[in-house]
């Protein structure tokens, strides 16, 4: 493969990525195959082993750009020392944000996962990572907490938060995303004991 060559398949290497995402942000794919996705830029079916070693690579490529696009979207606008309800507003900021911008695209990872261990892998590494954010975040309740009621506290808060459980009431109960934020809001405020302003 020449330079031309090689350029030339970054290049769609990055559209056809960039068409995942906008097929899926925007509601407009039904079809999330490689081929539907290769269809939107002009390119033929059975077409990607010309421009992914395998489907792994495609996968890695779509986890790869998906993290370079969350990353400003995933700080949280708070510190520990912050008052407990600014802290927690500060989350579910964020977790909207990120649920306005990616829960198309989140489904259709967590349907892959339970056949691609790839997809499990980069699910499992997104979900320890919000986590982890939320350790640090309300760590002052949870060091009031014993030890197993602070894990619990913690994995509950986790869940409470997720975008399934956002997709789950917004279906069940048909509310805007400002009224379910204030349900969560709520629901976080009695789960680490603190009550709502």
């Amino acid at each position: 493969m020449n330079d031309e060559e090689r350029a030339r398949r970054e290049q769609y290497r990055y559209r056809l990525v960039e068409s995942f995402f906008q097929l899926h942000q925007t509601g407009d794919s039904q079809d999330p195959s490689f081929d539907n996705i290769a269809a939107t830029i002009g390119l033929p079916a059975g077409s990607m082993e010309s421009y992914f070693d395998s489907e792994d690579d495609w996968h890695l490529a779509i986890a790869a750009r998906f993290r370079q696009r969350a990353l400003p979207l995933v700080a949280i606008d708070a510190v520990e020392g912050d008052r407990f309800e600014i802290r927690l507003r500060a989350l579910l900021v964020q977790r909207f944000r990120l649920f306005q911008e990616y829960s198309s695209v989140s489904f259709l990872a967590r349907m892959q996962a339970t056949s691609l261990p790839i997809a499990r892998d980069e699910l499992r590494t997104a979900r320890s990572f919000l986590h982890y954010q939320l350790k640090g975040l309300f760590g002052t309740e949870l060091h009031q907490m014993d030890q197993q009621t602070a894990d619990a506290a913690l994995i509950a808060t986790h869940v409470i938060c997720s975008f399934e459980s956002i997709e789950r009431i917004r279906e069940e109960t048909n509310l805007p995303l400002s009224a379910i934020s204030e349900m969560l809001f709520t629901a976080v405020s009695r789960l680490l004991a603190v009550k709502p302003a």
